[in-house]
């Protein structure tokens, strides 16, 4: 019996493929086209909740309001952050911290067993 939060494979696919979806519309758009927010969580690669906290330290773009309660990432905006991060971070591809963290723990248990 499988757990009713954990994702069946079936779901991770799907995630997957959502997710190449709003990557290839983000990689469509020119720069002065606007992104939502999950093209923007996508882009940062992290959670709506982190989105918002790093707009509001500085350290991710601030997003634009076209009308009152919708806030979209000017494209230009985002692909400068992600020439800057880049330049600055190497990031293994997959999600954020989790995947470091996951083989240092892979890499832990191995040393541990032998």
């Amino acid at each position: 019996m499988t757990k009713p939060n954990s994702m069946t494979a079936k779901t991770k696919v799907e995630s997957l493929n959502l997710q190449l979806a709003v990557k290839a519309l983000f990689n469509a758009k020119l720069d002065f086209d606007l992104a939502s927010a999950a093209e923007a969580m996508m882009v940062g690669g992290f959670s709506r909740a982190t989105l918002h906290r790093r707009v509001n330290d500085g350290s991710f773009p601030a997003p634009v309001y076209p009308t009152p309660g919708a806030a979209r990432w000017v494209v230009g905006d985002l692909r400068r952050w992600l020439k800057a991060t880049a330049k600055n971070t190497v990031r293994p591809a997959g999600v954020g911290g989790r995947v470091q963290a996951a083989v240092k723990a892979a890499k832990d248990r191995r040393a541990a067993h032998a």
